[in-house]
């Protein structure tokens, strides 16, 4: 009889402990896809800032431009103005390409 309890208990603690892992499996595999997602979500937020970013520049410029054309100015002279701005941009371009190597 006391054998019996204790196989029964065996079994009983063995089925337990199958579940227990199962679960945690479940649980690894859940945790791991969360980070693959949350990975790829945070990929996602630094392309949409570089996106927002890129038109704020476009935004500066523009208002640059319209302020410019709003002076009176001639096209000689926008365009010599412009030719500098895009100096200027290959040159920053230039340092942060030197700075990423």
């Amino acid at each position: 009889m006391v054998q019996e309890d204790v196989e029964y208990a065996l079994n009983s603690l063995e089925r337990k402990i199958k579940l227990l892992q199962a679960a945690y499996n479940k649980q690894e595999d859940e945790l791991h896809d969360l980070r693959k997602d949350n990975a790829s979500l945070k990929r996602q937020i630094e392309s949409k800032n570089d996106e927002l970013d890129a038109y704020k520049n476009k935004l500066k410029i523009s208002s640059i431009v319209d302020g410019i054309l709003s002076e009176g100015t001639d096209t000689t002279e926008l365009k010599s103005k412009l030719d500098q701005y895009i100096s200027e941009l290959d040159k920053c371009i230039e340092t942060l390409s030197d700075f990423e190597q």
